[in-house]
């Protein structure tokens, strides 16, 4: 038999415990809760695999950039493509190179989708790309501590004014100062 307890100030009798439609209620709203924190959670699992999907992408189209920076040659006119591992999985890379409207510089445009999908593009960077003098070469291929001939080509003139940043003049200031707006 189920016990009654009465209520100081009055009232009748009251039965102990919750109703099953209060327990039903209180599961329920757990239970949307729970779901609710499941796709939130399912949610960011995704969004970090293809954060790291991107990173990855990012990297092999850094590295194509500077395999073209440190290749002795110009990179070649047009598209040229290619794949390569990063990470656990293959990559496909496109890359395009054509002169720019400054003399002697390249514009290089890079391309990375995933091997498995390669329409779905990831990662694009667009770098210029300027290939060394043959006074850089040469002053690369000098002897350590060997001082550039004045002169020569790609060096500065002997006797060019050096710049003089002070209070006075334009762009200059104390250390520290802020510099000037644009």
């Amino acid at each position: 038999m189920l016990e009654t307890a009465v209520r100081p100030g009055g009232g009748g009798d009251r039965r102990l415990g919750f109703t099953l439609i209060e327990v039903l209620i209180a599961l329920a709203v757990v239970a949307i809760a729970l779901l609710a924190l499941l796709g939130v959670a399912s949610e960011s699992v995704r969004v970090a695999g293809e954060l790291r999907a991107r990173t990855f992408a990012d990297w092999v189209a850094w590295n194509r950039i500077e395999e073209a920076r440190l290749s002795p040659k110009p990179p070649v006119l047009g598209w040229t493509s290619g794949s390569t591992t990063m990470g656990p999985q293959r990559w496909r890379w496109r890359m395009h190179a054509r002169t720019s409207v400054l003399p002697g510089l390249y514009k290089i445009r890079v391309e990375v989708a995933p091997a498995q999908s390669p329409h779905d593009t990831l990662a694009t960077l667009i770098a210029l790309y300027a290939p060394p003098s043959a006074a850089a070469i040469e002053a690369e291929n000098a002897p350590q501590g060997a001082l550039p001939t004045p002169g020569a080509p790609g060096t500065l003139p002997v006797g060019l004014p050096m710049p003089v940043l002070g209070p006075g003049a334009p762009g200059g200031g104390p250390p520290g100062a802020p510099f000037p707006p644009p």
